[in-house]
């Protein structure tokens, strides 16, 4: 169930409360409701009353400033008693802590920011989720480009910020579901002079500013607002402050204090007080560091493994990769240089594991794009820190995840013999292993134990002989018997779910699209023979993206059925994605760039150019190719681009001499892109030799005057890029 609110926003106070000598905290508020309830017509009715009530001529333009004083506490009585009439609850989010505030704008975007998260705690703290429409009222600010003039903020400038800070907002207090669960639906800006709804929100604003004042409020009127704003009233930090730092450092929170200072850093960008606010924070980090050092080894490692948390949190769960790689970059530059610099010897190896797994985390974020150079650097300098992380017992876990990370660099590297190598060493080493445990200790452990660790192993590994398959169909049988034993290792819905996709990966390259379907199904937590509309009923129910990889083997058992001649059961999958609307499905909608984007785009593609539908193929063709060939640095995706090409030729030849130009110009382009990515420098040797024999085969197709040929030939080729 979708909770559904509009917030109606405006702001009191001048947000520099450090140097304006005002005592009153400048603040952030306005009124709550349910979608649709408060109209123009409601915020009139309710000043009509008001200004019946109070013996004043009615106002167009609402301003508690311009309010008589002797009118203004009975004015704003009138106001809260009809907003509690109507169920309409007053917001406010106090900068009560007075931080310290270099740029009134920003801050009162972080203020506003802060809040909206508060909000969206209290809102979805029954597991709800929540949907806001905010509309703010106009701010007006210093015109930094010519000082002395005022401009007015745009709506850009707010949605953009606060998207930015509710974010890391989020990312700090751990609470990124609200990616999936917590949404600000629209955020637009209106005039206060205008919408009486803002204008509403203008007097919550104020009255609350002005409580304590003797001339503007009286005792009951503090009373009845206190009451009434209740639950909703706010105090937030402005995180990314130094005041929230030192706050952080106060507590003896200082590995939450470092990631609050280097999240910041990384938010400030080209604001025009990043030197200023960024050398703060900078020495605030070295009296992290010095306190770090300061610290026993264990109090150390407390603090440590709170940072070490929030970056896989971040990388491993909310896949934020380029944010993940930003801070990490910080991390190696900023605090494990200098940290080790401040410790004797005998201590770095704390530091030391800190670096070696926040490296294991950069070389995900590596395999996960295809960037095979920087996965590469990643490995080697691993590898420089492997000898001293294996003389720990302890680190063992630490090593067993490096590992798992390589062989998914050596296998978009195409180099899958190599990691069937390196898991088959693992495995024997972890079969080894647990067979240990009961024969030492048989009165603890039984003889069936089992081991996520070893589920990861063999899921690599099937995964590799799935991508042999291609080449030579035996490769199946193995990859069939590794997905039965990992299966079997794990517990958790999400790791057997990740392990029925690859089965239904392995039986969609089969053929046996019946049992690719089952398993499809049971990815999503439905039984076996379930109808194609209800799976596609439960990947459309997916609006935080965490089905997007059921969507991706959807779409690619979709366009294998029709690219074999199934053509019965690819339309009734089209069918099950046209009614649920998987076009629209929330990953799609994001204009994400990020995997598997470019798989669904080619498969869709694919499957409407083997329809006949040309011109709606090519486009989305079109959108994975530009995904895949944005960036020289990401090997992987660059071949899938070479694939789709290739595929591309073949389906449109298929229908002869129809299409001949535009089957050409993919072949030329196929060329084109080949080369450019054998010619590159530091190409894995394993990539290069897998495409080896391209050139000649597409200059072939390009030269070739039978579209059959080039439709069967140039089919081979696509169907060698395994994914």
């Amino acid at each position: 169930m979708t909770l559904y609110f509009d917030f109606f926003l405006d702001e009191s106070g001048d947000f520099a409360d450090m140097y304006s000598g005002e005592k009153r905290n400048s603040l952030v508020g306005g009124v709550l409701a349910p979608a649709g309830l408060l109209t123009s017509g409601l915020a009139k009715t309710i000043f009509d009353r008001a200004f019946d009530e109070v013996n004043l001529p009615r106002q167009k333009w609402v301003h508690m400033t311009d309010m008589p004083a002797d009118k203004a506490g009975p004015f704003v009585l009138s106001v809260f008693n009809q907003l509690r009439e109507n169920n309409l609850q007053p917001v406010l989010i106090e900068n009560n802590e007075r931080v310290l505030i270099v740029d009134p704008d920003v801050t009162f975007l972080n203020i506003a920011a802060e809040g909206i998260t508060r909000l969206f705690e209290h809102l979805g703290a029954a597991g709800k989720k929540v949907s806001i429409n905010v509309l703010a009222a106009r701010r007006v600010a210093d015109d930094k480009k010519y000082p002395g003039y005022k401009r007015v903020l745009t709506r850009e400038e707010y949605s953009s910020r606060l998207n930015e800070r509710l974010h890391w907002s989020w990312v700090r207090k751990g609470l990124m579901h609200g990616h999936s669960s917590w949404r600000v639906s629209s955020f637009n800006i209106g005039s206060a002079r205008e919408d009486e709804k803002l204008m509403l929100a203008d007097v919550v604003c104020n009255a609350w500013y002005n409580r304590n004042s003797e001339k503007r409020a009286f005792p009951e009127q503090r009373e009845q607002l206190e009451e009434q704003v209740g639950a909703f009233y706010f105090t937030v930090l402005e995180h990314g402050s130094t005041g929230a730092v030192s706050r952080l450092m106060g507590e003896g929170a200082i590995g939450e204090a470092i990631f609050e200072i280097l999240t910041t850093l990384l938010s400030l960008g080209e604001q025009g007080h990043q030197e200023i606010l960024g050398k703060k924070l900078k020495n605030l980090l070295q009296d992290c560091l010095c306190r770090l050092a300061g610290m026993s080894s264990y109090g150390r490692a407390h603090q440590l493994a709170t940072l070490r948390e929030r970056f896989y949190y971040l990388v491993h769960v909310e896949r934020d990769l380029q944010r993940g790689l930003l801070l990490l970059g910080l991390v190696q530059e900023l605090v494990i240089p200098p940290l080790k610099e401040q410790l004797p010897e005998s201590e770095r190896t704390a530091i030391d594991a800190l670096e070696f797994e926040l490296r294991v985390v950069n070389l995900a974020i590596a395999t996960h794009r295809g960037n095979l150079t920087m996965a590469e650097e990643q490995v080697q300098q691993i590898r420089g820190l492997l000898p001293a992380m294996a003389s720990r017992w302890e680190n063992l876990n630490a090593i067993s995840e490096f590992f798992l990370r390589e062989a998914v660099h050596l296998t978009n590297s195409y180099n899958f013999e190599g990691t069937i190598k390196l898991m088959d060493v693992m495995h024997k080493f972890i079969e080894e292993t647990i067979e240990l445990f009961p024969a030492a200790l048989p009165q603890v452990f039984g003889e069936n134990l089992r081991s996520d660790f070893k589920g990861k192993v063999l899921g690599c590994r099937l995964q590799a002989y799935t991508m042999l398959g291609r080449s030579n169909p035996d490769n199946y049988h193995s990859a069939r018997a590794d997905s039965e034993l990992a299966i079997a290792e794990f517990e958790k819905f999400e790791d057997l779910a990740r392990q029925y996709l690859y089965r239904c990966q392995i039986e969609t390259d089969c053929g046996n699209y019946a049992g690719a379907l089952d398993w499809l199904a049971k990815s999503l937590d439905l039984r076996p023979k379930t109808e194609i509309k209800v799976i596609a009923e439960s990947i459309a129910a997916d609006p935080g993206g965490q089905k997007v990889f059921s969507l991706m083997h959807y779409s690619r058992l979709m366009a294998r059925a029709a690219l074999s001649g199934e053509g019965k059961l690819a339309g009734f999958l089209y069918k099950g994605w046209t009614e649920c609307h998987l076009e629209n499905h929330s990953f799609l909608a994001s204009v994400s760039s990020e995997h598997p984007a470019e798989i669904i785009f080619w498969k869709w593609g694919s499957y409407l150019l083997t329809e006949g539908s040309v011109k709606a193929g090519l486009e989305k063709h079109t959108r994975s190719l530009k995904i895949c060939f944005a960036s020289q640095e990401n090997d992987t995706l660059y071949t899938i681009g070479l694939g789709i090409l290739a595929e591309q030729a073949a389906i449109l030849a298929q229908s002869g001499t129809k299409y001949k130009k535009e089957y050409k110009s993919a072949l030329r382009q196929l060329r084109d892109r080949l080369n450019k990515l054998l010619s590159k420098e530091r190409l894995p040797n394993s990539l290069k030799s897998y495409f080896n024999h391209w050139p000649a085969a597409v200059e072939g197709l390009i030269s070739n005057p039978d579209p059959d040929q080039v439709a069967r030939q140039g089919g081979q080729l696509a169907h060698s890029v395994p994914y």
